[in-house]
């Protein structure tokens, strides 16, 4: 079999909740198993079911970086923080909503979970309040944006300022391009908004219905993702 065959397909229902088969090469897998973050120390505590893109690159990242992952079938935040506090996890991600459980059950149980110093978040929409109240919390959180179809197309970083971490999705992962384009997909002007097309070596390589990539990309392979937003001066998604 050839590297950039299909070799995983992952359904989604996106914003136009038809499902859509997403297929992936192993080139396009391995891209993204070779962000940095990825090779983080952990342990990490994984709550996304494996049919999620998300989850299934976490089922996989023990064998691919070696890090130490705990995995659990569904959200349960008084077991996610009896985990923790066991396994002395370091980092999680999922919305904001998971992390306020979770200091809830902390709370409730009298959970030690003095070890989790960074907790992702994504998926849904997420606010600066959220991004505060980790921080309130003594862990370090940050916005990262992906989709099925290009699963990390931004990434955040501990070192990031608040008001990136907060206002921004982060700047792009390495290899990865976005640019901000009108309904003709031409660029607007710089901090203006438009819709977010992306490029980059793990972009999934079309999906199951050839009819839907006809409207799905723009020419040279620029993925459309269907959402709105912006870079500011420094290269970072709004």
């Amino acid at each position: 079999q050839n590297a950039d065959d299909p070799c995983v397909l992952i359904y989604t229902s996106g914003t136009t909740s038809a499902p859509k088969g997403v297929l992936y090469s192993h080139n396009t897998l391995q891209a993204e198993w070779r962000g940095p973050f990825y090779a983080t120390p952990g342990p990490y505590l994984c709550n996304f079911p494996a049919g999620h893109i998300a989850g299934f690159n976490f089922v996989l990242r023990p064998l691919v970086a070696g890090v130490p992952t705990v995995y659990f079938d569904h959200w349960d935040a008084a077991l996610a923080a009896q985990l923790i506090e066991r396994h002395r996890v370091t980092e999680s991600g999922g919305t904001g909503f998971f992390l306020r459980e979770l200091m809830r059950a902390k709370e409730a149980d009298r959970r030690d979970i003095s070890s989790l110093r960074l907790f992702t978040m994504g998926a849904t929409g997420v606010t600066p309040a959220d991004i505060r109240f980790a921080d309130q919390h003594g862990i370090r959180a940050g916005r990262v944006y992906g989709s099925t179809e290009h699963s990390t197309v931004t990434a955040t970083s501990l070192d990031f300022a608040f008001e990136k971490r907060a206002g921004t999705d982060g700047c792009p992962v390495r290899g990865n391009r976005i640019r901000i384009v009108d309904d003709g997909g031409n660029d607007v002007a710089p901090g203006s908004q438009g819709e977010i097309v992306t490029q980059g070596p793990e972009l999934f390589i079309g999906y199951t219905d050839p009819q839907i990539d006809l409207d799905s990309f723009l020419p040279g392979g620029w993925y459309r993702t269907g959402d709105i937003g912006w870079l500011d001066e420094d290269g970072f998604l709004i």
